[in-house]
């Protein structure tokens, strides 16, 4: 499969339509043995493959880049034991750093912004202190940013907040809410000074999954009910279709899938909850008065709307 699926990559570069249908089958495959034999496959076959990946993204038509994204998703959200929980981020790692640079820019299109804020959350989710190294990578050399992490971080926060409403999937504009509700408690004087924009997007966040429910409290609409089964985050359209198998949900693989939607911070976690948790805990590191000093910073406007589903 190793040799199989690198050359295939490798060997259909080309900018055709053929060549991209082509990188969908090999991502198609590489998902399904990351949700097979996450470890084995990772540290083996997997793990060169998505490292070819990251050498051609450069080369790669929007397609291409948003089948390598997800599938650098994958490998950070995929299920892996203790002994190896962070493999999936060492694994993509060449790719965050690149795409904390790409965010630098901010000129990416809406649907491959989505990917890579996504990716990022996903990263922050399992270990801010891992987002935080990539972002000291992506810094280094960098003059116009003096190679500051501090200014680098602050750019990509100010990509993140202002183009956030570009995200339009519902379930990763959550998980990117999700990302930016994670990094308050971080303790860095760079993402408090995005207070104000960050509870901004989570509010507007909020405004759009939250469900009233027949006695009038709100839940997080996204959220799984228990024995429900949420559609799976995978692909496979078109020619790579074939690979998922003509019973559908009836397979092995299909299992898998759903097992992993179900687990998708999406579904499975509620922003509202995290929202509040995540402003005690604020609150709690740096103290009363400097909380609302913050919170008086922020749109008068917002904070009303997120009393609505969190005491502030």
């Amino acid at each position: 499969m190793d040799h199989f699926t690198a050359s295939m990559i490798s060997g259909k570069a080309e900018h055709t339509e053929q060549s991209t249908e082509h990188l969908r089958i090999v991502v198609y495959i590489m998902q399904a043995y990351t949700l097979l034999c996450p470890e084995e496959f990772l540290l083996g076959a997997g793990g060169r493959c998505m490292a070819l990946l990251d050498e051609l993204l450069a080369d790669m038509r929007t397609e291409g880049v948003i089948a390598a994204l997800k599938m650098a998703e994958l490998c950070v959200g995929v299920a892996l034991p203790e002994r190896n929980a962070l493999l999936g981020v060492r694994v993509v790692w060449p790719m965050l750093v690149r795409v904390v640079r790409c965010l630098l820019e901010g000129d990416d299109l809406p649907m491959v912004l989505s990917v890579q804020l996504c990716l990022l959350s996903r990263v922050i989710l399992l270990s801010s202190d891992l987002f935080y190294k990539a972002v000291q990578e992506a810094a280094a050399g960098l003059a116009e940013y003096d190679s500051d992490p501090a200014k680098v971080l602050a750019r990509v926060l100010h990509v993140w907040t202002e183009k956030m409403n570009l995200v339009t999937q519902v379930e990763r504009w959550k998980v990117v809410g999700l990302g930016l509700a994670a990094l308050l408690t971080t303790q860095n004087a760079t993402v408090l000074q995005r207070f104000p924009a960050i509870l901004l997007n989570l509010c507007e966040v909020l405004n759009d999954i939250m469900k009233t429910e027949e006695n009038g409290t709100y839940v997080d609409g996204l959220v799984a009910p228990p024995g429900s089964r949420p559609a799976s985050p995978l692909e496979g359209r078109g020619g790579a279709a074939r690979w998922a198998g003509a019973g559908g949900e009836d397979t092995p693989h299909e299992a898998r899938r759903r097992r992993l939607a179900a687990a998708h911070p999406a579904h499975a976690v509620d922003l509202r909850l995290v929202t509040h948790h995540q402003l005690e805990t604020l609150k709690g590191q740096v103290g009363a008065e400097t909380f609302d000093r913050l919170l008086q910073s922020t749109d008068p406007d917002t904070l009303q709307q997120l009393r609505e589903y969190i005491p502030l």
